[in-house]
């Protein structure tokens, strides 16, 4: 929670309890989410160069094994990372394959907030025509968010689609 909520004081605490932890028991899994976390951690220090890359290559690995609860919102955070480097392209393309991998397994938790990122990427390039499809889309991710209770979710995407509706206002 403390990595959706942005608090990347309370991340690094919990990312120094993970990391004690993998010292003392070396489970694959949580050693892969280890490095997962340290990546985003170093994406959200502005370093998505070397956070992005780590992240890659850890997501790689996982890819190898079988799906991870938490795919999607790593995923994610490697396609904020790579809007960060300007890379805008590939990060619609990564985020639509996740949205779509999300859609497909039990990950309909994170299909919000997935949307919500999706439409900031297209708010970046946008013109007015795609703003509106940018406003579609953010009240889709709202009322999956309605639909699942989720409120943290709802007040994000209610946020950003107050931004958007006032860029395409005249």
């Amino acid at each position: 929670m403390a990595l959706i909520a942005d608090d990347l004081s309370r991340v690094s605490i919990h990312l120094a309890t993970m990391q004690k932890s993998i010292a003392r028991h070396d489970l694959p899994i949580w050693r892969q989410l280890t490095r997962c976390f340290e990546s985003i951690l170093l994406i959200r220090q502005d370093k998505p160069e070397e956070g992005l890359r780590g992240l890659s290559e850890t997501l790689s690995e996982m890819d190898q094994q079988g799906a991870s609860p938490f795919y999607s919102l790593l995923r994610c955070e490697g396609v904020q990372g790579m809007a960060m480097l300007g890379l805008n392209q590939q990060a619609l393309a990564t985020i639509d394959e996740t949205i779509r991998i999300a859609s497909s397994r039990d990950e309909r938790w994170f299909l919000p907030e997935l949307l919500r990122v999706k439409g900031q990427l297209l708010l970046k390039d946008a013109t007015p025509s795609s703003r509106k499809y940018v406003n579609e889309l953010l009240n889709q991710a709202l009322i999956q968010a309605e639909n699942q209770g989720a409120g943290f979710w709802r007040a994000r995407i209610v946020f950003d689609l107050a931004q958007s509706v006032a860029l395409t206002r005249p």
